[in-house]
């Protein structure tokens, strides 16, 4: 985590725009891990809804039982649990 909070750190130093639109952020992002966007496909990213946007109505869809996890990702949550019981 500590190398992508530096990674958004250089980004918002070098590309004032992105420090305002989280599609922006995370096209300068790819750029820089590589990932080579057309100008139409930057285009097409910024139209979309904002990244996090999407990340809320799921986790309240999931909340809401409509959706719930799926096994594994059930079993990941439990042990990152049982892991922060142990440090404590």
């Amino acid at each position: 985590m500590a190398e992508l909070t530096r990674l958004v750190l250089q980004i918002m130093r070098s590309n004032a725009p992105a420090r305002d639109d989280d599609r922006l952020l995370l096209v300068e992002y790819y750029n820089r891990e590589g990932v080579d966007l057309s100008e139409r496909q930057v285009d097409r990213i910024c139209s979309l809804h904002n990244p996090s946007s999407l990340t809320r109505v799921r986790a309240r869809l999931q909340r809401s039982g409509l959706f719930p996890r799926t096994p594994p990702a059930q079993e990941k949550r439990r042990r990152g649990a049982q892991d922060e019981e142990e440090r404590h």
